[in-house]
């Protein structure tokens, strides 16, 4: 299992090669997405083949000035990992017909929700024959923008489509078809705390992967901090009143 960690926040499905690629056919295609795949420092874990067929967000936890949705997504190549030949040359058969992931390209769309697009650049590789999995960040800051001013407690629903897009290595430039992915969009209101005086803790069994409050329904409570860390000299903080006492 190869394993590729692109913390900008999946995607892709079946398409044909252009009339310039040496295969007839290319077939690179999203096998699942991963449940509890990436940990709360943001690393990705391996094992993990339960698949997540949808996601939750509640924006009133999540950082507007880091917004994040992290999805763990296993891509699968079928295709023939063999040497590659053309123009009266042969190309590296280490490169074999592995696929250069360049760039992702989301859409955002749903029945009141204001369609929104977006893409970044990445760096990734799937080999040949092989299953990747792949981390990636869903939620970009304009995507951000538009949810939080439409979403409400009821929540909404949204799909957000992802297409990846690169080059193989016999130099053929190729986008996947989209890979829809469910997510539902609320708004709730989330304790204010003070970063002096409290820690945040998490509301739910665990943590979100890579601390992104508010993915998949998991909040935070504000707990005093304990010691008497930023209080005078010779005082302590009250872990029921926050106060230093």
């Amino acid at each position: 299992m190869k394993l590729t960690k692109l913390l900008l926040v999946p995607a892709v499905a079946l398409g044909l090669c252009s009339a310039s690629c040496v295969p007839d056919v290319v077939s690179i295609q999203v096998k699942q997405a991963l449940a509890g795949a990436i940990d709360g420092q943001c690393v990705l874990t391996t094992g993990s083949n339960m698949q997540l067929a949808r996601g939750v967000i509640d924006l009133g936890y999540v950082n507007p000035n880091n917004p994040a949705y992290m999805l763990a997504l296993r891509v699968v190549s079928n295709v023939e990992a063999t040497e590659l030949t053309g123009g009266g040359s042969s190309y590296n058969p280490a490169d074999r017909n592995d696929f250069y992931v360049e760039k992702v390209t989301f859409r955002y769309t749903g029945q009141g929700v204001p369609e929104v697009t977006s893409e970044m650049s990445l760096s990734g590789l799937i080999q040949a024959q092989s299953e990747t999995d792949f981390a990636f960040n869903i939620l970009s800051s304009e995507a951000y923008r538009r949810l939080v001013a439409m979403a409400t407690p009821d929540g909404r629903e949204v799909v957000v489509e992802i297409k990846l897009s690169g080059t193989f290595a016999h130099g053929a430039e190729y986008e996947t078809a989209p890979f829809a992915f469910p997510l539902t969009v609320y708004a709730s209101m989330a304790p204010i705390c003070d970063s002096a005086v409290h820690d945040l803790v998490s509301a739910g069994p665990t943590d979100p992967p890579c601390q992104n409050w508010g993915q998949d329904g998991i909040g935070y409570v504000c707990v005093c901090k304990a010691g008497s860390a930023g209080c005078p000299e010779g005082t302590t903080r009250n872990p029921d009143t926050c106060l230093c006492e």
